[in-house]
């Protein structure tokens, strides 16, 4: 944000002018802590979704919200974490759900606040926290209705996105994994359990120094008793 004029560098096409500096609790009809729920309460699985402060703890058969809401983690060291809730969910203590007013969207709210880094305004205690009545009074700012709805929509579309890419990456991590435990002998074995096509012949039984040329400053005798596995006829892995 341009100090001298109040604008983002970067703007969408159409929008233009100052944005205007609110307290926070000027922009929502929603900004207070959850309710404590017991902990044998809280199921692996359940119908709703229930957050603490550092986010998604587990589901219940209640709910305590229903929409859209921001939540600011209230409590303990990362207090100031930011999360989102869409539907019906429970929000326990340790929470702060907020929910904007009819001039202002809750998705770009969301953003606004983990750009503020509102861990800084955590008390000194032991046990960090953060107070409602001093949040609300924090100012900021902000644009119109019409670019707040534009902005947080294009954020959600990029963590919609780093979502599906993380899934896909988790899912080639695991594929990874099963094929390092396939595609080479197990111990006491002489063949990997999956192959590629056209490749039959048995590994051989060869000692490390033998097949690699060990280069270092480091006195390295001691691994040439390391015994692995080589079928000498490399299997082309990189035409998977």
């Amino acid at each position: 944000m341009a100090e001298e004029k109040k604008i983002p560098e970067i703007r969408f096409e159409g929008f233009s002018g100052e944005w205007e500096v609110k307290e926070l609790g000027d922009l929502c009809c929603e900004f207070q802590s959850g309710k404590y729920i017991k902990a044998e309460d809280i199921k692996i699985k359940d119908i709703y979704p229930v957050y603490g402060g550092n986010g998604l703890r587990g589901y219940s058969d209640t709910y305590n919200h229903n929409g859209i809401y921001a939540l600011i983690g209230r409590q303990g060291a990362l207090c100031g974490n930011m999360n989102i809730s869409y539907g019906k969910a429970y929000f326990t203590e340790h929470a702060i759900a907020v929910r904007a007013n009819k001039c202002s969207d809750t998705k770009f709210m969301f953003y606004l606040l983990g750009k503020m880094d509102l861990g800084q305004y955590s008390g000194q205690s032991a046990q960090p926290g953060l107070a409602v009545n001093k949040l609300i009074k924090l100012s900021t700012f902000v644009s119109n209705f019409k670019e707040q709805t534009k902005i947080g929509n294009y954020f959600q579309q990029l963590d919609s996105l780093i979502t599906l890419h993380q899934q896909k990456h988790d899912k080639l991590l695991n594929v990874k994994k099963a094929m390092l435990e396939k595609m080479f002998p197990k111990k006491g074995a002489d063949v990997p359990e999956i192959r590629f096509k056209g490749f039959s012949e048995k590994w051989e039984e060869r000692e490390l120094h033998q097949i690699v040329d060990v280069r270092s400053g480091r006195d390295y005798k001691h691994i040439y008793q390391v015994v692995i596995f080589l079928y000498m006829v490399q299997e082309d892995i990189c035409s998977v």
